[in-house]
């Protein structure tokens, strides 16, 4: 048999089998320990089983235990990381085979060690924070299915540990050991913590295809909130980082996936995720995470579209609410998330968009109270997602018809509110949105109706726009909903211009046209008045004027 010198030099440096029968054979005292533990068949007293356990698990110990420490210092030096020298994985994208005889000799001593761990001083944990280190190990090789397997079995022996207190007995269906069974000792408490992020992170990187394991994650991380109060800072906020980041990247292959999973389980999911950032430092980053979300769940407005808009419907509501509290440029990232899901509305069904706009319609009703001029914004992009589902050519799923086949004059009909269009904008004008200056005659009962009246002495303080800076990026955000208005308003003209001009009483629509003619000053007017951001939109400008003037 191989010396003990010549064992750990193959632990180290070898690149070819064998490896774990080398190292197993010279570990077979512990196979005695195994059997009496297992305790199969046996006829003796359980007592008297129990004390030549301990006796022979204290001389094995005493002679193989050092041994297995060194074997457990040389192999996770060895597998923490891919390298050359120790054979990246192959092309089929699996480790080679000495290193995965090294990972099953790994395994070998920690369960070894585990036999006895009861006749060496330490905590009861110490072996599983070995475990840790090879649940690591395993992640750095890409084995992230095996990772989270283990590491569920290491969270069962954890929660089976006597500390010597008065142990309650765990609750049914819980994965994290209770509170009170270790959580003062600080080691332990980042023991539990640092297992059940390495399972989150697997499932982010394995991208499961079973609902089941995205429902232990969203209990997993239920689960482990109260362990966070026993960790240092530093611990707190690295653990929170990856749990957030590997939530939000299960939420999005969820989205892009939505076809194939349950979905309410989807959207627990996404909303889970998305309250990992709420209650973060960088709350900010919420909107990202809804928009590259959002992105994946347009793609199924016709497979999915209830879930869909649950789910965007769900983000939508969630970032209202912050709005309410939020300060900085909370309100502007709002709006250019209500911009984005606009513009996504423009490839989606009519159905699916009405729904979209019949919901930023409600949310502007209830941000009215608090938050003006922030359900303008809205409400001008509710209008604009009616008015582009009906002006341009129907969806897939949608009748079959085309932008030719429109009755003349039928989009006059005000349905969606093209009137409102005009006050709407008269309203935004007042905060100096469009570059113009605030005077005390644009104040006066004059010139306002009683609702602008009603919105220039709010004394919400987000309606001040008074800064400079402010303004300027209102103005840009206005900017970008005048051209997503305007296009659409400019395709209408067009299309019923003979209409218009043939000698119709065009009388019952005056209040419509006048809305679309303010719609096109305010977007030329603003055009040129942001100098810097001309080059910007100047194509949309000639756009526009291409489509004004074909033919007229």
């Amino acid at each position: 048999m191989a010396s003990e010198s010549t064992l750990i030099s193959i632990l180290e440096t070898s690149t070819s089998p064998p490896i774990y029968s080398t190292i197993s054979d010279y570990l077979q005292p512990f196979a005695e320990l195994r059997e009496l533990k297992s305790n199969s068949g046996a006829r003796k007293p359980q007592a008297h089983l129990d004390s030549e356990f301990k006796t022979l698990a204290r001389s094995t110990a005493k002679r193989l235990a050092p041994f297995l420490n060194r074997c457990l210092t040389v192999l996770p030096r060895r597998l923490s990381k891919p390298s050359k020298t120790n054979g990246s994985s192959e092309e089929e994208g699996k480790p080679p085979d000495f290193i995965l005889e090294l990972f099953d000799t790994y395994k070998l001593c920690l369960d070894c060690y585990e036999l006895v761990s009861s006749a060496l001083v330490g905590k009861p944990y110490d072996i599983h924070l070995q475990s840790a280190r090879l649940l690591h190990c395993l992640v750095a090789w890409g084995l992230y299915e095996e990772a989270r397997n283990l590491a569920f079995g290491v969270l069962e022996r954890l929660r089976a540990l006597d500390f010597g207190t008065r142990k309650k007995g765990s609750k049914a269906g819980k994965l994290l050991p209770m509170i009170e069974q270790g959580g003062d000792d600080e080691m332990f408490a980042k023991l539990v913590v640092e297992v059940a992020t390495l399972i989150v992170k697997c499932l982010a990187l394995c991208r499961s295809a079973v609902d089941e394991d995205y429902r232990k994650v969203m209990t997993l991380v239920e689960e482990i909130k109260p362990w966070f109060r026993f960790l240092d800072e530093n611990t707190k906020q690295s653990k929170d980082t990856v749990i957030r980041t590997c939530m939000a990247k299960c939420a999005e292959y969820l989205a892009g996936k939505l076809t194939n999973f349950d979905g309410g389980l989807v959207c627990a999911f996404c909303l889970m995720a998305l309250n990992c950032y709420a209650k973060s430092s960088v709350k900010d980053q919420m909107f990202k995470f809804c928009r590259r979300a959002s992105s994946s769940l347009f793609l199924f407005h016709e497979d999915r579209p209830s879930v869909a808009l649950q789910i965007l419907m769900s983000f939508l509501d969630s970032l209202a609410s912050d709005c309410k509290v939020e300060k900085g440029n909370w309100q502007l990232e709002f709006i250019d998330f209500v911009s984005y899901i606009a513009s996504k509305c423009q490839r989606a069904s009519t159905s699916f968009c009405s729904t979209v706009a019949g919901h930023l319609n409600d949310l502007a009703d209830d941000l009215s109270r608090v938050m003006t001029p922030l359900d303008l914004f809205i409400k001008l992009y509710s209008t604009s997602i009616c008015f582009n589902s009906r002006i341009y050519k129907p969806r897939i799923a949608d009748v079959v018809s085309s932008r030719d086949d429109l009755q003349p004059g039928s989009l006059f009909d005000d349905g969606i509110g093209l009137s409102n269009i005009g006050p709407f904008l008269g309203s935004l004008r007042s905060y100096s949105i469009d570059g113009s200056q605030p005077s005390s005659e644009k104040t006066s009962s004059e010139n306002h109706s009683p609702s602008q009246l009603s919105l220039l002495s709010s004394p919400h303080p987000g309606n001040s726009l008074r800064t400079p800076h402010k303004r300027d990026a209102y103005r840009l955000a206005y900017l970008n909903l005048l051209t997503f208005l305007c296009q659409p308003l400019a395709e209408l003209v067009n299309s019923q211009k003979t209409w218009i001009f043939a000698g119709n009483d065009v009388t019952a629509v005056s209040p419509v046209l006048y809305s679309i003619l303010v719609g096109f000053q305010q977007f030329c007017y603003n055009l040129l008045s942001v100098h810097r951001y001309v080059t910007k939109y100047i194509y949309s400008y000639n756009l526009l004027l291409l489509l004004l003037f074909t033919e007229l």
